[in-house]
């Protein structure tokens, strides 16, 4: 009975030493997002960007191919190209919230993650500060089983 009392108190340095390294990861993680984010609201303006100036050379050439027929197929070509565009900028700006939540779901599980590691260290603690009564009472007890 008295071997168990070292162990459970050669348990706890162990637990409490894992609790700095999962809360150091957390701001590692959330710094990262802000970035993730940014660049895909730059994809995104961009895409626009590009897609007005495309709605610009369609119209335009719309406007020279009432004058000149010739340009028609050109326009047709140009108009179609844009419609591309803009549909490719509708895929990176809905692949924009998704990118942000993930970001937020991995800060709250770091968070929760880090919680449950100190939860564990103070328990861990508590049965460390325990164990020394725990040890006397154990030797009370082999000793008396001795006698």
């Amino acid at each position: 009975m008295s071997s168990l009392c070292p162990d459970v108190s050669s348990v706890c340095p162990d637990v409490s030493s894992v609790c700095p390294d999962v809360s150091s990861v957390c701001p590692d993680v959330s710094s990262v997002c802000p970035d993730v984010s940014s660049v895909f609201h730059g994809m995104s303006s961009l895409c626009h960007n590009v897609s007005s100036v495309c709605h610009g050379v369609s119209s335009l050439c719309h406007g020279v191919s009432s004058l000149c027929p010739d340009v028609s197929s050109l326009c047709l070509d140009v108009s179609s190209r844009c419609l591309d565009v803009s549909s490719l900028c509708h895929g990176v700006s809905s692949v924009c919230p998704d990118v942000s939540s993930v970001c937020h779901g991995t800060r709250s599980l770091c968070r929760n993650v880090s919680s449950v590691f100190h939860g564990v260290s103070s328990l861990c603690h508590g049965v460390s500060s325990l164990c020394p009564d725990v040890s006397s009472l154990c030797h009370g007890v082999s000793m008396s089983a001795m006698v």
